[in-house]
């Protein structure tokens, strides 16, 4: 029950703060009501690029995660296989491969 006079006084404070804002808005001259309007979109505008790239870094976050992980999985099915050839310097050469196959 007290959680539910908390949220009440809370959302009564918050409609009074935005009442006493608009009041004060009101008061003001043409001229300075559009500079507040200004920073005010300038702030929201702001804050929606900060929300954009935090969801883009965390996104670009999960793409590396999964392309390590990827990798990982790359890397241990290439050594689990046996190898049954011949290293030539940098280049793997398997035993089953035939030259007159490929004539």
């Amino acid at each position: 029950m007290s959680s539910y006079l908390t949220f009440n006084n809370i959302l009564a404070g918050l409609v009074l703060l935005v009442c006493l804002a608009l009041g004060l808005h009101m008061m003001l001259s043409h001229q300075r009501q559009q500079r507040v309007n200004q920073g005010l979109r300038r702030l929201v505008w702001r804050s929606q690029d900060l929300v954009q790239r935090l969801r883009q870094w965390r996104r670009s976050k999960a793409v590396e995660k999964s392309a390590a992980a990827q990798a990982a999985q790359a890397i241990a099915r290439a050594k689990s296989k046996k190898l049954d050839g011949t290293w030539d310097g940098n280049v793997y050469r398997p035993k089953e491969f035939d030259r007159k196959k490929r004539d």
